[in-house]
Formats: structure tokens, C-alpha cells, sequence
């Protein structure tokens, strides 16, 4: 095997918290998934709640890549890139700034009234996605920084199936890595 595939491969299986064997099974198994069911459309924009929020982080990503090589005064060369949006606070005020330009531009126009009843949400309607964004940083701030939880057959017989969230939470503070620490001291 490829060395750059295996080591692919075993970072892979240490975000998902599976043996390498097991990556390697499920990759392989997923790869055939919509093959088998007679479909071949790309399933990662299904990951991310559907094609446009799929386009959204495609563009949100080409705009950090962006302003930090621009704040860098790099062209082609990525691994000169030393300001980062984590660390560089002009860089990552360009960047909130690019995202608030980007959501500006491709949302929904007119006046900001919630369309459905939000339930335990309606009184805070003004200030949902603040409160949804903390609440994601208290999960992701709370998760196991040692890997992915899995589902699991406990000794007395019943099962512990964690919620996708929890599990995205620990992937992505797996992803983060310091800068979670960093942050959540100053949180």
C-alpha cells in the first residue's frame, strides 16, 4: 500500500475512533453504497443538509484559503501560510468579514420574522443562531479530545448509541486539536 494512502488512511481511523482494518472495511463498503443502490450522485453535500448549505462551506473554505494567503502575501506557495484565522487576529476579522459579505450576498432577502413556531426557541427568536453557535461550542468544547465516540454493547447488556452530533462534536474538536483548548480557556 502507498504510504501517503496508508497514512491517509490511519489519521482517518484515529478522527473515527475504528482499527485501521475497520476504515479501510467501511471506506471500501461506502464507496460501493450508492453503487449498490443504483445511484451514483455524490453523497457529501446529504453530510452537510443538502447541496446549498454543501456550496456554502465549498465557498466558505475558498474564502479563509483566500484571505490568508492574501494576508500572507502568498500566491501559489500554501505551506509559506503563517497568519491563520485561528491564530492572526486581522486574519480572522477579514475572514468574519468575508462570511458576513458571502451571507449577505446569498441569503434570503426581507424582513427577519420567524415563519414557524420555534417552541422553546420563541423566546430567544432574535438570538437563535447565537445560541445555537454557543451551544455547538459548548459541545464541541465538552467532547472526548481523545476520539470519536462509538456505539456500544455495554456489560449489563444495553447499548450506547451516541448522537451524530456528539459524534461530529468529538470529530471536530479531533480537527481542531489545540485551538480548542486555546480557545476555551478564553471562552
Amino acid at each position: 500500500m502507498d504510504a501517503r494512502l496508508r497514512a491517509a488512511l490511519e489519521r482517518a481511523a484515529k478522527v473515527s475512533g475504528r482499527p485501521l482494518r475497520a476504515e479501510i472495511e467501511e471506506r471500501l463498503r461506502a464507496s460501493f453504497d450508492d453503487e449498490l443502490k443504483g445511484n451514483r450522485r455524490n453523497p457529501l453535500p446529504d453530510r452537510f443538509g443538502g447541496n446549498e448549505n454543501y456550496a456554502l462551506a465549498l465557498m466558505v473554505g475558498d474564502l479563509v484559503r483566500h484571505v490568508e494567503d492574501v494576508a500572507n502575501g502568498v500566491a501559489l506557495d500554501r505551506s509559506a501560510a503563517t497568519l491563520r484565522w485561528f491564530d492572526d487576529p486581522y486574519t480572522a476579522l477579514q475572514v468574519k468579514r468575508g462570511i458576513a459579505e458571502l451571507l449577505d450576498i446569498w441569503c434570503a432577502k426581507g424582513d427577519p420574522v420567524p415563519q414557524k413556531d420555534l417552541g422553546f426557541w420563541k423566546s430567544r427568536a432574535d438570538q437563535l443562531g447565537s445560541a445555537i453557535a454557543l451551544g455547538a461550542a459548548d459541545q464541541i468544547f465538552g467532547a472526548d479530545p481523545n476520539g470519536v465516540p462509538l456505539d456500544k454493547l455495554n456489560h449489563d447488556g444495553s447499548w450506547t448509541a451516541y448522537s451524530d452530533t456528539m459524534k461530529r462534536s468529538a470529530h471536530i474538536r479531533l480537527l481542531l486539536g489545540p485551538i480548542v483548548d486555546r480557545v476555551k480557556r478564553g471562552y
